[in-house]
């Protein structure tokens, strides 16, 4: 695995995109990239992550700001000049070419002499276990063989970084969930830094080492996966990463980071305070499903309360179920199918409740202190 620097190997600073002069689809970007690391960028339609990464590759010009790669200014230089590799979810391989051709093209284009082209489109399809497809045409390959393909492509002419823009999307998920294995295989074994785009969270989650949150065109938080769902930063990435069950209310008093919320159903809870809040403060409260304990597993909870259960779902090695608490009655919570689970059935009356520090408290979004 290649060894990782100080330096970062790729630095947004302060990067806007306009597209008309006037909306801004990326505001006010700093990133850095470690060498070797898989970042994602993940985020909904629109958020700004794939005209991020377009701006890196040299497909969309920067409206303001600066883009480096290994402390060299990226803003001037043609794509074909940035020596990075790209994976697109359509493959864009060409039909009339053989495998070996497809993966020789970038070699092609540099005049690389063609007993190393050889070399390296050998190695290369090795790489992505597809050395024995070398003669083969895209049409005689399965949609996962022609994405290995393309990923072979990028890997050829050995680049510094290689980008990936949604190029699991066109597969069904069992292919899906084998090809992220695959590259974060060869993610591991070559120590290769990737830069990948996707909006399935999940995808972000298992892939990554850094994952970084967009939403209206504003980087919300980078960081590593499990800081990312564990302890998300504003109520939009506690919503988008993962399932959350999610009440307001406002501040009653603070304890340090502990704090007292009146919900709008006058229950009191307990909640730890992301924010800096003040008595008084507006709040949205997020508690993940699978934080919610029920029934005899109480006892390390801070905040317990009665509840009706409406619904449970048998999901295999888990079990799903809607609670009537709150004034409402979607009030979710996930428990793993295991022997010494609770026995209850829909319309039992239960306990259920969580501890202060698996409920966090946000300052309802845009609503000042004061």
């Amino acid at each position: 695995m290649a060894a990782k620097t100080d330096a970062p190997l790729v630095s947004f600073r302060g990067v806007q995109k306009s597209y008309d002069g006037r909306t801004l689809v990326v505001r006010h970007l700093d990133l850095d990239v470690a060498r070797g690391e898989f970042l994602t960028l993940l985020g909904p339609s629109g958020s700004g992550k794939t005209t991020t990464l377009m701006m890196l590759a040299g497909f969309e010009s920067v409206t303001e700001g600066s883009i480096e790669l290994a402390g060299k200014p990226l803003n001037n230089l043609p794509p074909y000049k940035r020596g990075i590799g790209m994976v697109f979810q359509s493959y864009a391989l060409f039909p009339h070419m053989s495998v070996a051709e497809n993966v020789a093209f970038p070699l092609q284009v540099r005049r690389m002499p063609r007993a190393e082209t050889r070399e390296r489109v050998e190695k290369a399809l090795s790489m992505v276990r597809l050395h024995d497809f070398i003669d083969r045409q895209p049409a005689q390959l399965s949609g996962g063989q022609q994405q290995r393909v393309a990923l072979a492509r990028a890997l050829v002419f050995e680049p510094e970084l290689i980008l990936l823009d949604e190029p699991l999307g066109a597969l069904d998920r069992q292919l899906r969930e084998q090809m992220q294995f695959e590259l974060k295989r060869l993610h591991d074994r070559l120590g290769i830094t990737m830069i990948y785009v996707t909006h399935d969270q999940e995808e972000a989650l298992t892939m990554s080492d850094q994952v970084a949150v967009f939403n209206d065109g504003v980087m919300q938080q980078v960081a590593p996966p499990a800081e990312i769902y564990e302890r998300p930063c504003n109520p939009f990435v506690a919503q988008f990463v993962g399932e959350n069950n999610r009440l307001a209310g406002r501040v009653m008093a603070l304890d340090g980071e502990k704090a007292q919320i009146q919900i709008d159903s006058g229950e009191t809870v307990t909640a730890f305070a992301v924010d800096d809040l003040y008595a008084g403060d507006p709040v949205e409260l997020s508690i993940r499903p699978e934080r919610v304990q029920i029934g005899g597993n109480l006892g390390v909870c801070d905040n317990r309360f009665s509840a009706r259960l409406t619904d449970l779902i048998f999901l295999g090695d888990q079990l799903r179920g809607h609670l009537a608490a709150f004034g409402r009655d979607d009030v979710v919570f996930k428990q793993p199918n295991s022997e010494d689970r609770p026995k209850i059935a829909s319309g039992d009356e239960i306990q259920f409740g969580w501890r202060w520090q698996n409920c966090r408290a946000f300052r309802a979004q845009g609503k000042a202190s004061g």
